[in-house]
C-alpha cells in the first residue's frame, strides 16, 4: 500500500491526513488523476506541472492559469475548484484523519501512524509512507523509528516528496485542507466540502481527535 501523509497546522489546531491507495490501484489511480490535470490544462490553461496549493487554489487566490481572463473570473475558478475536488473524490483511495491542539503536531502524526500500522497488521499488508517536505523535520522519521521492528508493517522512514513534483502530495493536500476547514469553520465557502466528498472514504467514519 502506498500512503501519502499531509498535515495542516494553525495556532489552535493541527491535523494530519493519511491518504491510502493499494499497490494494485496505484498506477490506474495516478493515470486517472493525470488525465484530469491534462483536461484542466486543455480547458482552462492550468499546466499539468503547476503546483496547486490547496490554501491558495481552494480559496481562489493566485494566478494558476496561463489565461489571465480565467484568473479574473470567480465563477470559472469555482467551477475548476469543484472539478478538482470531485476528481480527487473519484480516485480509489481510503483515508484517515487525526487532529489535536495546535502544539501537538508531532503527537498527532505519531497517533495517526500507529493507527495506520495497526490496520496494516490486521490486513496482513505493508505500507510505504510519502510526506511533503525537505527532510529537515525530525518529527516524521522519529515516529517511524519508534514502531516495534518485530511487528511493524510501515516500511522504512517516510519518503520525502515535494508538492511541486508529486501529484499524490497535491491530492492529500486538498483532502487535508478541506478537513481542516470543516473542523475550524473559518472559511464558509468551503464548509461541508470535506463531509460531502470524502466522508465515505474515511476508514473511521470521520476525523478522530488525539488525546
Amino acid at each position: 500500500m502506498a500512503v501519502t501523509g499531509m498535515d495542516v497546522t494553525s495556532q489552535d489546531l493541527t491535523l494530519h491526513c493519511f491518504l491510502e491507495v493499494s499497490a494494485g490501484d496505484w498506477a490506474p489511480a495516478l493515470a486517472f488523476w493525470l488525465g484530469v490535470r491534462r483536461r484542466l490544462r486543455d480547458d482552462v490553461g492550468i499546466p499539468v506541472r503547476r503546483e496547486l496549493h490547496a490554501v491558495d487554489f481552494l480559496s481562489g487566490r493566485g494566478n494558476p492559469s496561463l489565461e489571465s481572463s480565467w484568473n479574473r473570473s470567480k465563477a470559472e475558478r469555482l467551477r475548476a475548484r469543484l472539478r478538482l475536488v470531485e476528481a480527487v473524490a473519484g480516485v480509489p483511495i481510503s483515508l484517515s484523519i487525526t487532529y489535536g491542539d495546535g502544539g501537538q503536531r508531532s503527537a498527532v502524526y505519531r497517533a495517526g501512524l500507529n493507527d495506520l500500522d495497526r490496520r496494516l497488521s490486521r490486513s496482513l499488508d505493508h505500507g510505504l509512507v510519502m510526506v511533503d517536505g525537505d527532510g529537515t523535520d525530525p518529527a516524521y522519521p522519529d515516529a517511524h523509528r519508534e514502531l516495534d521492528l518485530r511487528s511493524r508493517r510501515v516500511v522504512e522512514d517516510p519518503w520525502r516528496q515535494g508538492s511541486n513534483s508529486n501529484q499524490w502530495i497535491v491530492t492529500a493536500n486538498f483532502v487535508a485542507y478541506l478537513a481542516f476547514q470543516d473542523l475550524r469553520r473559518n472559511k464558509p465557502a468551503l464548509q461541508g466540502w470535506y463531509a460531502q466528498y470524502f466522508s465515505d472514504q474515511n476508514v473511521h467514519g470521520g476525523p478522530r481527535r488525539f488525546s
